[in-house]
C-alpha cells in the first residue's frame, strides 16, 4: 500500500458506517498517494429526533461500546463533543471528515425505517403498499435525512446521492448499473466520475414518496 497512487475505502451498511469512522485514518496510512477517497453505501444512519421512542440504533451502538470497548476507535473530533454511541452516526461525523467521501443512500432506507419505526413500515415501503398515514410518516423521516446531509456547496469535497427507491445498499446489487435519479448516468458511472474528479455529484431525488409518483393512487 505504500506505493499506492489511487485508493478507495468503501463499505456497505455497517461497512458504510465504518467507512465514515475510519475515512481520515485510512488517508493517514497513505500519505504519498495522489488520490484517496471514501465511499459509504447505505450507511448514513441517523438518530431521528421525531421518533426517539423504541429507536433501536442507539441501544445497538451502546451495546457495541459495552461489548468491544469501541470508544477509542471513534474519531476524537466527535467523542470530545458527544457520547461515544452518538459518534457511530455518520451525520455526527461528517463535519470532521476531511478526506473526500461519497454518501449514497436511499431516502427510504429499509434498515433505517425498521430500526427507527418498525418492520411494518419497512415491509410496506418494500412492497409499495403503504397507507396514506404510513407514507406521511415515511416522508417525515425522509425530511429528517435531508436535514442531516452535508452542505451541498460548490466547494464541497463530499459527494451525495439520495434516491427514493426503498432499498438498503446498492453497491453489490444488480441495480448498481442502473440509471441514477436526475442524472443521465448509472450509479457506477457517477461514482467513477466523482472519484476521478470529473464532476461533483450532489443529487437528491425530489420524489417525496417511496419509488411511487405521489400524484397517483393510492397516495
Amino acid at each position: 500500500m505504500d506505493r499506492a497512487e489511487n485508493a478507495l475505502l468503501l463499505g456497505s451498511s455497517a461497512g458504510g458506517v465504518a467507512t465514515a469512522i475510519y475515512c481520515d485514518r485510512f488517508r493517514g496510512f497513505l500519505p504519498s498517494a495522489f488520490r484517496v477517497k471514501c465511499f459509504s453505501d447505505g450507511g448514513y444512519f441517523f438518530l431521528s429526533n421525531h421518533h426517539i421512542k423504541g429507536n433501536q440504533f442507539l441501544s445497538f451502538f451502546k451495546g457495541l461500546i459495552n461489548l468491544h470497548g469501541s470508544t477509542d476507535a471513534l474519531p476524537k473530533s466527535c467523542t470530545s463533543k458527544l457520547t461515544a454511541a452518538l459518534c457511530f452516526f455518520p451525520p455526527n461525523l461528517k463535519d470532521g471528515i476531511y478526506t473526500p467521501i461519497f454518501f449514497l443512500n436511499s431516502a427510504f432506507d429499509l434498515v433505517q425505517i425498521n430500526y427507527t419505526l418498525s418492520i411494518e413500515y419497512a415491509d410496506c415501503a418494500n412492497h409499495r403498499n403503504c397507507s396514506s398515514r404510513q407514507v406521511r410518516v415515511l416522508q417525515d423521516l425522509r425530511t429528517e435525512l435531508l436535514e442531516f446531509l452535508p452542505p451541498l456547496t460548490s466547494n464541497s469535497t463530499k459527494g451525495v446521492l439520495i434516491n427514493s427507491y426503498p432499498s438498503h445498499t446498492r453497491l453489490f446489487d444488480p441495480t448498481w448499473n442502473s440509471m441514477a435519479p436526475v442524472a443521465n448516468e448509472t450509479y457506477n458511472q457517477l461514482l467513477r466520475d466523482w472519484y476521478f474528479d470529473r464532476k461533483r455529484v450532489q443529487i437528491i431525488d425530489q420524489n417525496p414518496c417511496p419509488d411511487v409518483d405521489c400524484t397517483r393512487p393510492p397516495y
